[in-house]
């Protein structure tokens, strides 16, 4: 078999060898490079969040951005990432809530009581706090409010 003929037996090869980092001749013609690419594709799996979610420090700029958000399904979703990254299993025995109804209530559709997020996030050793966002509301002055501007209430 020359080397530019790919084979079904040569793409599984050359998917394996590729994972290696070995260097192996490149497919001869656009067509087997698509059979090369197909076979690849099959095989990838999706992404997912709570693989990266290694560290406290991830785990916080993560959560961060979901309720700068603003989207409350998001910012549920995002609590149910970060628990199934610290084992799902073991947040629902520490937070009084079953495994099953933890996946379901922190899934993308879910929407979970705030008292179990509360509880989830406890377990996983977080809290919440509250902070001043800036506005761009006109005050009834009919501006925006500055340091200098003293608006009377």
């Amino acid at each position: 078999m020359a080397q530019s003929q790919v084979t079904v037996h040569s793409i599984i090869n050359f998917s394996a060898l590729s994972r290696n980092f070995v260097t192996v001749a490149p497919p001869a013609s656009k067509a087997d490079f698509r059979c090369v690419e197909e076979y690849q594709m099959k095989r990838a799996k999706p992404y997912d969040s709570a693989e990266f979610l290694d560290s406290p420090k991830a785990i916080k700029y993560y959560l961060e951005e979901a309720m700068e958000s603003g989207d409350p399904q998001l910012m549920s979703h995002a609590v149910g990432v970060v628990a199934r990254a610290k084992r799902m299993n073991k947040i629902a025995r520490e937070s009084g809530v079953t495994r099953e109804s933890l996946y379901r209530s922190l899934s993308r559709k879910g929407k979970p009581e705030f008292s179990t997020i509360v509880s989830v996030l406890r377990s996983l050793g977080l809290g919440l706090s509250v902070r001043v966002v800036a506005s761009n509301k006109v005050s009834k002055f009919g501006e925006k409010p500055n340091k200098k501007t003293k608006i009377a209430v």
